[in-house]
C-alpha cells in the first residue's frame, strides 16, 4: 500500500499526471484487524449494521491522509460511491449486467467532472 512502488505513491503519480483516478474495490474487502497486517486485505460478507470495516470508507481516508502528509500536499477530493445498496436491493435478472455497466460508467463520468 505504501513504499516507493505502493499503491498509494500510483494514486498520487497518475493524479499528478491526469488530474484525476478512478479506483474500484470489491466491497467484501477490508483491512485485516492486525495492525501487523494492516497491508492485507480479506474478503467477507459485509455486515450492513456495521460499516466500521468498509473498505471503501478506510480506502478514502487512507488516501485523504496520505496526500496531505506528501512533502508537496496534494488536495485529495475523493468520492466514494456505495452501490451495494442499489444492487442488492431488487432480485437479480437478465438486465443486471447492463444495470451494472451503467453504474460503472456514471460512477467515472462523476469522477472525472470532480
Amino acid at each position: 500500500l505504501t513504499g516507493k512502488n505502493g499503491v498509494l505513491q500510483h494514486i498520487v503519480k497518475r493524479i499528478r499526471n491526469n488530474g484525476h483516478a478512478v479506483i474500484v474495490v470489491s466491497s467484501g474487502a477490508r483491512p485485516l484487524e492486525s495492525e501487523n497486517d494492516a497491508h492485507l486485505f480479506e474478503c467477507k460478507e459485509v455486515d450492513e449494521e456495521d460499516q466500521s470495516n468498509c473498505i471503501g470508507q478506510w480506502l478514502k481516508e487512507t488516501i485523504v491522509d496520505y496526500c496531505g502528509e506528501l512533502e508537496e500536499p496534494l488536495k485529495a477530493n475523493v468520492k466514494y460511491i456505495d452501490p451495494s445498496y442499489m444492487i442488492r436491493s431488487v432480485e437479480a435478472t437478465a438486465s443486471d449486467s447492463l444495470y451494472s455497466l451503467l453504474l460503472a460508467q456514471n460512477s467515472v463520468h462523476g469522477a472525472m467532472a470532480g
